[in-house]
């Protein structure tokens, strides 16, 4: 009885707790988030009323803009559930911006709870921590619904791989991989991970199952372009959209600290400090192009050290996949040009599955903390800085030095990552304690 006890008032305390997350996040679905929520707005309107070809600059009449003004929204699935939800709204709602706004951060907020009950189902057989603990991640509210990323409807889908792939449902991965990929198109550093490992690990038809599954969900979702016959058009404007992202980005890595120690060194101490809060900018397009590709390459390079270096130690086959698509992540992020402080968003659920390791647990905490810095400081990509004026770029001395706080931080994340034993059979392995309920 006392047992009983105990279970009931748990359960109502978590049941309160989770009831004022739920009232907080749904509190925030009029938030404007950054000046992208103009960009949300646009695309949500212009899919909801049919005209997806034409947002997508994928129709033979449409000129394809520079680079510096291209607004091609975020691969399509996002966006067909966005424009689901805005259609459903304006069943109810009448046909203004905010109702386009409430649509784009309700499905961010819908997403991020479907996350969390991938946690919950799972939470005993990964020995995870309690996915409150992940709603009351600062970085994870501060995504979804503050800043309306579309990480988390990426993330959710991330999640669905990693959990199937656990449970060696070899296809059913592969199909959500590839609705992870075109959620947001970041998601293909941790799949390719994934991908790479399972080559290593010499398992032939998982590989052929998964692969499958990818081009499945990628054909279903590219059918629109596909069956009108402008899916070459489409891949033309994201790669455009590619090269505007590179000439925007300013996360903290390894690039920034470059630029950063340039500007100290040309400008001196206090002044370089102060325009620190600037990426890295390449004029050359040629220049800029190799950049970004030789970054690409470095962290796909580091990645595979990586994985020889655990295999031989451990077996190919006994990596986990968590950890591979953890190194990838960090990689790409400390070592790529062309990365905004979201883009490791996606890093802080993939952690979370690996909480049953204490060691691993200190590392999310350190990763989502210097996320949650370069989040609260930039506030998006640094422009709208209405709610956290104190850090923004109004402030370029602080910023620069918030930026620098955060950099500390993903690279000490990033060192325990890759000095962890990624064992399937060290610290308590989910695989050990038995499949994945999904």
């Amino acid at each position: 009885m006392v047992q009983l006890s105990k279970i009931y008032t748990g359960a109502k305390a978590n049941f309160l707790v989770l009831s004022l997350l739920v009232i907080g996040y749904i509190s925030q679905i009029r938030s404007e988030g950054t000046h992208n929520m103009s960009y949300y707005v646009l695309w949500a309107r212009s899919i909801a009323e049919g005209r997806l070809l034409e947002i997508y600059h994928a129709t033979p009449e449409s000129v394809i803009q520079n680079s510096d003004s291209l607004t091609v929204p975020y691969t399509p699935l996002s966006q067909y559930f966005t424009g689901a939800m805005s259609w459903l709204l304006l069943q109810f709602l009448p046909d203004e911006r905010s109702t386009y706004v409430i649509s784009v951060n309700l499905t961010c907020v819908l997403f991020t709870f479907l996350t969390v009950y991938l946690f919950y189902r799972s939470r005993t057989s990964l020995n995870l921590k309690s996915p409150l603990l992940y709603l009351l991640t600062p970085a994870v509210f501060l995504i979804s619904p503050k800043l309306a990323y579309e990480d988390s409807i990426m993330t959710f889908f991330l999640v669905s791989t990693y959990l199937t792939l656990r449970n060696e449902k070899y296809l059913l991965a592969g199909f959500f991989a590839g609705c992870s990929i075109f959620s947001k198109q970041l998601a293909l550093m941790p799949v390719v991970a994934l991908f790479l490992l399972l080559i290593y690990s010499k398992k032939i038809f998982p590989v052929i199952r998964f692969s499958t599954g990818s081009l499945a969900s990628s054909f279903l979702i590219l059918s629109p372009f596909i069956f009108t016959g402008n899916l070459f058009l489409y891949f033309k404007a994201q790669g455009l959209t590619s090269v505007h992202t590179m000439l925007s980005a300013q996360a903290a890595n390894f690039p920034w600290l470059a630029s950063l120690v340039y500007r100290i060194t040309d400008l001196g101490l206090v002044d370089g400090l102060r325009e620190g809060g600037n990426g890295l900018r390449i004029t050359s397009d040629a220049f800029r192009q190799l950049g970004y590709l030789s970054s690409g390459v470095l962290t796909i390079l580091i990645f595979v050290t990586w994985a020889i270096y655990w295999g031989r130690r451990v077996g190919p086959q006994n990596i986990d996949p968590l950890f591979g698509a953890s190194v990838m992540i960090f990689s790409y992020h400390l070592f790529n040009f062309g990365v905004h402080e979201n883009h490791i968003f996606m890093l802080v659920p993939t952690l979370f599955l690996l909480t049953h390791n204490s060691g691993m647990w200190g590392t999310y905490k350190l990763t989502a903390s210097a996320l949650g810095i370069a989040l609260f400081s930039a506030f998006g990509l640094g422009i709208d800085s209405r709610l956290f004026s104190g850090f923004s770029l109004n402030h370029p001395l602080r910023f620069t030095l918030a930026l620098g706080l955060s950099f500390i931080l993903f690279f000490w994340g990033f060192i325990r990552t890759i000095r962890t034993n990624p064992n399937h059979a060290t610290a308590q392995s989910p695989l050990i304690v038995g499949k994945v309920p999904l």
